[in-house]
């Protein structure tokens, strides 16, 4: 199912020309972790479990001036569910089987189109990351899914590394 237009309005943060710690303490003040990253790599150690205040993104923006890219950690009743699929239709159809299964339509972010991830709030125990088997598509892409749970993290603001583009 595809949602033409109604896609931008579910961007996890719609504006691209918004500050790191702008998008950090709107992540924080929305009840998530962000985490400052330099690509898709986040350097704080302990990050895992690492409990973030206000004060913390300030710092950030002086101790690591490079990390501009802000991931948001999983578990906790965060999920990401990564459809790293390079086929458009395949990775719609994931993304329509997995709304089928929830209520409303959750946040979704763009790396490399048209892989996506959708962001889901979830009950129950805490569970670990884990990954679909991989596949070869029709063009040779290699395909897979993820869902980060417990002890991950994505990129929701910033510069995706392979693109150069807002994601």
């Amino acid at each position: 199912m595809s949602h033409g237009n109604a896609t931008k309005t579910r961007e996890i943060i719609d504006n691209d020309e918004i500050s790191s710690s702008f998008a950090r303490l709107r992540y924080l003040r929305n009840g998530f972790i962000p985490l400052p990253a330099e690509g898709k790599a986040v350097h704080l150690k302990n990050w895992t479990s690492l409990a973030v205040e206000v004060d913390d993104i300030e710092r950030w923006e002086k101790r690591q001036p490079t990390a501009k890219n802000t991931g948001i950690r999983t578990g906790e009743g965060v999920v990401g569910v990564d459809i790293d699929v390079l086929d458009e239709a395949v990775a719609e159809r994931l993304q329509s089987l997995l709304e089928e299964k929830v209520d409303g339509l959750p946040p979704l972010r763009f790396g490399r189109r048209p892989k996506r991830l959708l962001l889901l709030r979830v009950m129950g125990d805490d569970f670990e990351t884990f990954k679909s088997g991989s596949w070869i598509d029709d063009d040779g892409n290699p395909a897979r899914v993820e869902i980060l749970a417990k002890g991950s993290q994505f990129i929701a603001h910033g510069i995706h590394p392979d693109t150069g583009k807002a994601v």
